[in-house]
Formats: structure tokens, C-alpha cells, sequence
């Protein structure tokens, strides 16, 4: 009876420390040649390196730490000619992230994580607009003044539009956050007060 309750605890134990494990994000880069990835942060005005991975199979990569907590933020995995593509860490931290060589950025989706699924879809309907404004920029040239920037300003609308969107569906989502953190301050419109002499009341 003692050694089958001996049994039980440190299999209870086991249990525990392996759902306790930390975070472990998989990426999975097709046609990828690297052997090492490393995975990042921001922090104030700085990068930081916090963990690597080394590639058993071309193109994967598994970040997994027990001993280690990532906070809520903005991450990174990059190889060592200093190329990159973010995702963000939002109370998830046990996903797969697969991708393309030809375009990390564009082609990147999530397994088990939705909050990296809506990120993705958002800065790729952004990576869009980015494009097109590229495209106007070439043919500025030969567009008017007046053109150009009824064309710019329509996109920049397109784009506003697409972050409101996202910020209403999605109030608790990281991006959200760094989103309202970062929005221009509206100054409401003072009216002028005037006295009854017609001239303005500056008191």
C-alpha cells in the first residue's frame, strides 16, 4: 500500500513539472536552410536575446524552457544575418508557428494560437496597404498631385478603418493594447467664449 502511494505522488509529480513547463513554440520554416534561430524581445528602446534553437530537421525549430516565464509582449524569432519575423506572446505559450523562406512575414500562420492568428491576419492586411502606397509611389510620377493624394489619403483611410475594426472585436487582445497605447491624443474643439461687449472672454 506505502509503495503503490509512494507511486502515485511521483507520478504526480511528473504530471506537474511537465505541465509546468514554460512555453515551447515551434517554427516551422519550409525550405529554410538555417541551423539556429533566436528567439527575442522588446524592451524599451532595445532588442533582447532570451533563448536559441538549432534545427534537427530542416527548417524546425522548437523554443522550450521550463525554468523560464515569457511575459505578455511583442517576440521575435530571427536567424544570424539578422532576418525576422515578430509574433506576439498573449497568455499563450505552447504553439507552433509555420511560415515560407520566400516571405516570412507574409506567410505566417499559427497552431494553437489564436491570439497569433488574428495578429497575423491583422499586419498582413496592413502589409497590403503597405504594398500599394509602394505602388503609388512609383507611378507618383505620372499621377497628378491631386491624385496622388486623394489615393494616399483613401488608403490611409482603409487602413484606419481596418484598425478600429480590429480594436472593437478584439478590446483585450495584445495588439489592442499597444494599439490604444500608441494612438494619437484627441484634443476635443474649445469654443471661444465671448463677453457681451462682443469681445473675447479670455479669463
Amino acid at each position: 500500500m506505502r509503495l503503490k502511494l509512494i507511486l502515485f505522488m511521483l507520478l504526480s509529480i511528473l504530471i506537474i513539472n511537465n505541465s509546468q513547463a514554460q512555453y515551447k513554440i515551434s517554427i516551422e520554416i519550409k525550405d529554410n536552410k538555417d541551423t539556429m534561430l533566436i528567439l527575442g524581445n522588446y524592451y524599451l528602446s532595445g532588442t533582447f536575446a532570451i533563448d536559441t534553437a538549432y534545427s534537427k530537421k530542416p527548417g524546425k525549430f522548437i523554443f522550450q524552457k521550463k525554468d523560464k516565464h515569457l511575459e505578455n509582449g511583442i517576440y521575435f524569432f530571427a536567424n544570424t544575418t539578422g532576418r525576422y519575423s515578430e509574433f506576439v506572446i498573449d497568455n499563450e505559450s505552447n504553439f507552433t508557428i509555420t511560415t515560407n523562406e520566400e516571405d516570412w512575414a507574409k506567410h505566417i500562420k499559427s497552431k494553437g494560437s489564436k491570439s497569433n492568428s488574428l495578429y497575423f491576419e491583422y499586419m498582413n492586411n496592413n502589409f497590403v496597404f503597405s504594398d500599394k502606397v509602394g505602388e503609388l509611389n512609383k507611378e507618383r510620377a505620372n499621377m497628378t498631385k491631386e491624385a496622388y493624394e486623394m489615393a494616399v489619403n483613401n488608403l490611409r483611410l482603409r487602413s484606419d478603418t481596418l484598425k478600429e475594426e480590429f480594436l472593437k472585436n478584439n478590446p483585450n487582445h495584445l495588439l489592442s493594447k499597444v494599439l490604444t497605447a500608441t494612438k494619437d491624443i484627441e484634443i476635443p474643439e474649445i469654443n471661444p467664449i465671448y463677453k457681451n461687449d462682443g469681445s473675447l472672454d479670455s479669463a
